[in-house]
């Protein structure tokens, strides 16, 4: 008993040292915020019901950390969100893993996963992968609470969870298939399902997800037709074998550490566990809810051929500690616990050092600037001064690249609305991608247009010189990165688009 109160105990430090550890590194190494980050802050400026790429809920809760982080666009509210999505997710296995095998085991079954840069250095870009990790391990411990104790509490809070996980990201819909087949096929999950509970759980999720689904039939489902073409495949009918292979083969490498500690872990040969009952009931149900969601996905590349990104495999493999943990035979428990300890601290150092050795000597290495070492604050600082001079009124649009006017609006006093496209490097403006706003919304309020000068040249792209051909060409901006290295440069194109009713200049 005392070990298990130690394991316990044990959870929470370690769960504290991980929030600190990790918010605070992305804080010094990370002066700018990354790209998935400044775009979906730009999203949720707005306050949509959806957005091109993707469900609301992300964006909505970016927003609200860029808020708490006032006017000097302090960056500790975001990263410290993104730590708290680990960390709700490393609660959820923690509790799933003291409910079936006690609390050594569950503890080894987190410390395990951070061994992997997917709960470590790969987490300090804000985006909607990072939130649905959560969501997976929340539904996975309330879907196994409903089927073991049989409540109905449990089912509704499995659909709270999973229509969450939906406003966050799609990819929670595999596991739901993953439950569903898994339900269908299985006799003794039947029995346990039987009864309102799976009904009042899609239920709820669908009154969660009904103002998005609302939103996505009213503007012709946005979302579903990004996801289509980004996983389109050149690879013709190869892809359907290597597409998925791929995909497999990358999730693998990616969690390679993880392997590791795992095997540390267990019990020397290896030996699986001879279960009856409801242990043999619970391993099944791990088996589906923990490889289930990345075998469904694979399948899906198998039967369409669409390529998979490596990226959306992030929040698929939580409870794979515990699964592995939970059918093989492992060490004895002191063993057990202080092989974990140890791995855990090996590879956090590890993976620190990595995160430290990118963010601070990658442009060294690399000779070039990384995003999170864009000078976006000085952008910002430079267009609001520009329109400020011109204008009392405080700057409302901001457009052009992508990557700059998110800059400018995440950075800017007055947080400016975007109107950009849905991609990188060219500054062309795509009025369905920014639907809050338009050409002559931006014609009519005023606004600065942004451009970066080492791809499209010093003079106004031709695009934005044919719809704005009164825009007032500033100067280029030439601003330092936010590192040491001896790096060129960002030079950046500056207009200023007068609004139609100039408000009095200064």
């Amino acid at each position: 008993m005392r070990a298990e109160g130690w394991a316990r105990r044990g959870f929470w430090v370690f769960a504290a040292i991980h929030l600190l550890l990790w918010t605070i590194i992305p804080l010094w190494i990370q002066p700018n915020p990354p790209l998935d980050t400044v775009e979906v802050v730009a999203w949720g400026h707005e306050w949509q019901l959806g957005y091109q790429k993707h469900p609301p809920l992300v964006a909505w809760l970016a927003e609200t950390a860029r808020s708490i982080g006032g006017s000097a666009g302090r960056l500790w509210p975001i990263y410290l969100l993104g730590q708290l999505c680990v960390v709700i997710a490393f609660w959820a296995v923690w509790r799933l893993g003291v409910e079936i095998a006690g609390a050594r085991l569950a503890l080894a079954a987190v410390l395990v996963l951070e061994a992997t840069g997917r709960y470590t250095w790969m987490t300090f870009e804000f985006n909607h992968s990072l939130v649905d990790l959560p969501c997976f391990a929340l539904t996975t411990l309330f879907l196994h609470r409903a089927l073991a104790r049989r409540r109905l509490r449990w089912w509704l809070a499995a659909g709270v969870a999973f229509g969450i996980g939906i406003m966050a990201k799609y990819t929670i819909l595999l596991l739901g298939v993953a439950v569903i087949v898994f339900v269908l096929s299985n006799r003794e999950a039947r029995r346990r399902a039987a009864g309102p509970g799976p009904y009042l759980a899609l239920a709820v999720a669908g009154l969660i997800v009904l103002p998005h689904a609302v939103w996505l039939v009213a503007n012709g489902f946005p979302t579903i037709s990004y996801v289509a073409e980004r996983a389109r495949s050149h690879a013709g009918v190869a892809g359907h074998i290597v597409n998925p292979l791929d995909f497999l083969g990358r999730q693998l490498l990616m969690l390679e550490f993880l392997f590791i500690a795992l095997l540390l872990a267990l019990a020397w040969p290896l030996r699986i566990r001879v279960l009856d009952g409801d242990p043999r009931f619970t391993r099944q149900f791990l088996l589906a809810a923990a490889l289930g969601p990345g075998l469904v996905l694979a399948l899906v590349s198998v039967v369409t051929g669409v390529q998979l990104h490596a990226a959306w495999g992030m929040p698929l493999w939580s409870t794979l500690g515990v699964l592995v943990l939970f059918c093989f035979e492992t060490r004895p428990d002191p063993p057990l616990l202080r092989r974990a300890v140890l791995a855990c601290a090996v590879f956090a150092v590890i993976n620190v050092v990595l995160a430290l050795t990118e963010g601070v000597a990658g442009p060294y290495v690399r000779a070039k600037g990384f995003r999170t070492h864009f000078p976006g604050r000085l952008l910002a600082e430079r267009a609001a001064e520009a329109w400020g001079q011109r204008f009392a009124a405080p700057l409302p649009l901001v457009a052009g690249e992508r990557w700059l006017a998110g800059n400018v609006a995440f950075f800017a006093p007055s947080r400016p609305s975007v109107l950009t496209d849905g991609g990188l490097g060219a500054a062309i403006l795509d009025e369905s991608a920014c639907p809050w706003t338009s050409v002559a919304d931006l014609k009519n309020r005023g606004g600065i247009l942004v451009w970066s000068v080492a791809r499209q040249g010093a003079p106004l792209p031709a695009e934005l010189k044919t719809q704005f051909p009164d825009a007032e060409i500033l100067p280029a901006v030439i601003l330092p990165w936010q590192t040491g290295a001896p790096l060129e440069p960002v030079r950046i194109g500056l207009a200023i688009v007068a609004p139609t009713r100039a408000t009095a200049g200064r």
